[in-house]
């Protein structure tokens, strides 16, 4: 498992969370 992916994985995480935010708005 290489860390690059763990990473890639956190950042969709928070774009999804972003996305969400934005929409409550």
């Amino acid at each position: 498992m290489s860390l690059s992916i763990y990473i890639y994985f956190i950042l969709a995480l928070l774009f999804i969370i972003e996305n969400r935010v934005c929409q409550n708005y």
